[in-house]
This record gives structure tokens, sequence and C-alpha cells, in this order.
């Protein structure tokens, strides 16, 4: 089983095999993979200390304007080959 992000409602839920209904559109969809967070890294989320430090590491920092544009191509091409 994976979790998935339904095409239609982009809510993600688990699944089994892809076509599929939805259990929160109710529409039959070809889901979007997504593969399951590891036990791992949910473990590493709920401590205290990697988020403070992480949430040290990303404090301040802003996108340049060169990394905002290759952001905005990157999704733009990416939402125009999904239709």
């Amino acid at each position: 089983m994976s979790v998935c992000v339904c095409a239609k409602c982009k809510k993600p839920w688990k699944m089994s095999s892809s076509p599929a209904i939805c259990p929160l559109c109710n529409q039959v969809s070809f889901a979007i993979a997504v593969p399951e967070m590891s036990a791992t890294i949910k473990k590493r989320g709920q401590d205290p200390e990697y988020r403070a430090k992480q949430s040290a590491i990303h404090t301040g920092k802003r996108h340049t304007a060169e990394t905002k544009a290759k952001i905005s191509t990157a999704l733009t091409r990416f939402h125009n080959e999904r239709g």
C-alpha cells in the first residue's frame, strides 16, 4: 500500500492499486503514488532537538530571484505536462 494524491481533488489517501475510487471525492481516479515516509523519518520529525536544529538552519534564509525563477519554471512545466 502506498500514500497517493488523488488526481482530481489533490488530497492524499492510501490505496493499494490504481485506478481506484478516491474515498474523499468518490471519483474514479488514477492517483499519483507518493512513497510512504519511513518510520525513521517520522520519528526524527518528532524529536525536539532535530526540529530545533532544522529550524535554526532555515531561519532567515530566502530564495534568490534566480532560484525563484527556476522553481517557477519547473512547476509551470510540471503542471502543463499533467494537463
